[in-house]
């Protein structure tokens, strides 16, 4: 299903439309624990993932000494994107981010989830489109890598696919390979 729209027909005859979400990921308090639990409650919610590694990149907009831990995703999803905005915000409070203070983007967070685009096509150059620099470092994969075995995820520099293995509750990185990666995320994303 190379660039088409992805369809699912619901037990009325009526189309459900299915949306690629682009989304940067970010944290700056415990940020290895905190990238590993945003990514677990992403895959609890829309299952598999395309995800790029998380790197260690600088405060961007707001006034830290903590490095941030960015990484970019993409998700597939028939909720449109308040929906899929409104999961997002879910996450975030659950790690703690008081989306009610009005200076919240100018302070460290645990999770800080953003929507770059979202189409009916997958295609990573939607990142490309973004201006802030963590976006370019991570699609760029320039690092440093953020270290996720520690908790739980494997070591990976390269884009993968990621999915919830929910006999062992754990996520797991199904393709880390370059070539092969952008034909098995558009496969396992469109299928």
């Amino acid at each position: 299903m190379n660039g088409s729209l992805w369809l699912a027909v619901k037990s009325d005859d009526s189309v459900i439309k299915t949306m690629y979400f682009y989304l940067s990921l970010g944290s700056n308090i415990e940020p290895e624990r905190s990238a590993v639990q945003m990514l677990q409650e992403l895959v609890g919610r829309f299952g598999c993932l395309a995800l790029f590694p998380f790197c260690f990149t600088e405060p961007e907009k707001i006034v830290s000494e903590r490095m941030f831990a960015n990484a970019l995703v993409v998700l597939k999803s028939p909720l449109d994107l308040l929906q899929v905005k409104t999961q997002l915000v879910e996450i975030e409070t659950r790690m703690g981010r008081d989306r009610d203070d009005p200076q919240r983007s100018n302070k460290s967070r645990a999770a800080d989830i953003d929507i770059i685009a979202a189409s009916s096509t997958f295609a990573l150059s939607f990142f490309e489109q973004a201006n802030e620099a963590y976006v370019q470092t991570c699609l760029a994969l320039e690092g440093p890598f953020v270290d996720l075995s520690p908790w739980g995820l494997a070591a990976h520099q390269r884009p993968a696919t990621v999915h919830l293995d929910a006999a062992a509750a754990q996520i797991v990185v199904v393709e880390d390979e370059a070539h092969g990666f952008i034909d098995w995320a558009e496969s396992a994303l469109t299928s």
